[in-house]
């Protein structure tokens, strides 16, 4: 079969799979702009609400907005702009976001290096992707500088402290996140924010490049990947129309919606922001979406089952997307019974360390009265979610498939997307529905540069 006739009896048996209720086009409430420019539509409309949870602490949509302008606004007047990479070495904390969007409203290339990955891991992504500026923790600024003294080109090296936005940390915060000190090294984040007031003038096209990522390395040494502000609108749309897929299907069944309903699923939400930010699905989920959706976000540095069963209550979290793993802990923590969940309505999960089970969702259902679901198939290459598994969890089609074929259900291709599986030496179609061991997945997404 040749590729054309491939693809036609794709989109044949695409379009008989595809749940009615669902548009067969991502959603853009503010049209195709920049991502950063939605959060400043959603300032500009609503400015006190709020943006961010950060252990008991918040920032609206108006200051998030204003902090990440001065950030831009310092790095433009330090004469950083297109073509300049800036580093962000964070975990999940406003300072990623403010950092992140301003870094994009200055027009310069954000790079995202893994606070985790130690010493020869942070020499290597940095050396990659060779950055004018770096933003990272305190902690980490001694092998930070040291590292950039070794690479050379570093002009600023930016500190914070986990602790800088978290004016009210409540009881169950983390020791880090409690703790107040002076700021010891580099160049602080909260000075430099309070110094930096001024208009950003740079004009930001959907084909600027935007950021840099890097590959988890399951292959080799990551890989750095590079992605336009239209790569991350583009997948920035398709989570928020289709994350809550099995929400909507339950709801609405085959009734066709328009994209005014599609966004009241995800506008006001309150999401779970676990997943690291640096991994592309975490920032996606924790960073893009949210604030791309008008919703809020409850920020978690590190995974810790109780603190997410205290701030699911707290805050009336109604969407996670966490490993299946991390839904497990939830699951078996025997504080569980103390805690209401029932605020949840949207529960996505990632097949990391283990997959989704009927036990898992039946449980899951019986606390919270969400249905659990696949989040979807992705690469780092391609800003992932390049499909979408929820809407079949209907009778556990995707568990009896996955139990047919063996593996992950993962759905189908989001819209914009094409998928093929071919001979890794020869380039051959495998035919639809076959299976052989070591073929390669091949994917055409509006999501890769």
């Amino acid at each position: 079969m040749d590729e054309n006739s491939y693809f036609e009896a794709l989109m044949r048996k695409w379009e008989l799979k595809w749940p009615r209720s669902l548009p067969k086009e991502p959603v853009y409430p503010y049209g195709q702009i920049p991502v950063f420019d939605y959060l400043r539509r959603r300032a500009h409309v609503h400015p006190e609400k709020t943006a961010l949870i950060y252990y008991g602490s918040s920032l609206s949509y108006g200051l998030l907005d204003e902090l990440s302008e001065r950030f831009a606004f310092f790095l433009n007047r330090q004469g950083l702009g297109k073509g300049d990479v800036v580093a962000l070495q964070l975990p999940n904390c406003p300072q990623f976001h403010i950092t992140y969007f301003g870094t994009l409203k200055a027009g310069c290339t954000c790079a995202l290096i893994n606070p985790l990955a130690g010493r020869s891991g942070i020499e290597y992504m940095l050396e990659e992707v060779k950055p004018k500026a770096v933003v990272c923790t305190d902690s980490l600024y001694p092998l930070t500088v040291n590292v950039s003294k070794k690479i050379g080109g570093v002009k600023h090296l930016i500190t914070t402290s986990l602790s800088d936005f978290a004016t009210e940390p409540d009881e169950k915060a983390p020791p880090e996140v409690k703790s107040k000190h002076e700021q010891a090294y580099g160049l602080s984040l909260v000075k430099l924010l309070e110094e930096s007031k001024g208009r950003v003038e740079v004009r930001v096209s959907l084909d600027d490049d935007a950021l840099i990522i890097f590959t988890g390395g399951s292959y080799g040494v990551p890989r750095a990947c590079l992605h336009t502000h239209w790569n991350i609108l583009f997948k920035t749309a398709v989570a928020c129309t289709y994350s809550p897929s099995a929400l909507i299907v339950d709801v609405y069944g085959d009734r066709q919606l328009d994209a005014e309903t599609i966004m009241k699923h995800a506008e006001g939400g309150v999401h779970l922001g676990v997943m690291p930010a640096f991994w592309v699905a975490g920032k996606l989920a924790c960073v893009d979406a949210p604030i791309f959706a008008g919703g809020t976000v409850v920020l978690m540095i590190k995974w810790d089952p109780e603190y997410a069963l205290y701030a699911i209550e707290k805050y009336h979290v109604t969407s996670t997307f966490l490993e299946f793993s991390f839904y497990e802990d939830l699951l078996r923590h025997p504080k569980i019974g103390r805690y209401n969940l029932r605020s949840l309505k949207s529960c996505i999960g990632s097949s990391i360390k283990t997959y989704l089970t009927y036990r898992l969702r039946r449980e899951w259902l019986s606390f919270t009265g969400t249905v659990l679901c696949e989040s979807s198939y992705g690469l780092t290459e391609t800003h992932t979610k390049d499909t979408i598994a929820g809407g079949f969890h209907r009778e556990d089609f995707d568990l009896r498939r996955a139990e047919k074929y063996g593996g992950v259900f993962c759905g189908i291709p989001v819209p914009g997307t094409l998928i093929k599986i071919v001979d890794p030496k020869t380039g051959e179609l495998l035919p639809i529905g076959g299976r052989r061991n070591n073929d390669q997945v091949a994917v055409f997404s509006q999501g890769i540069l």
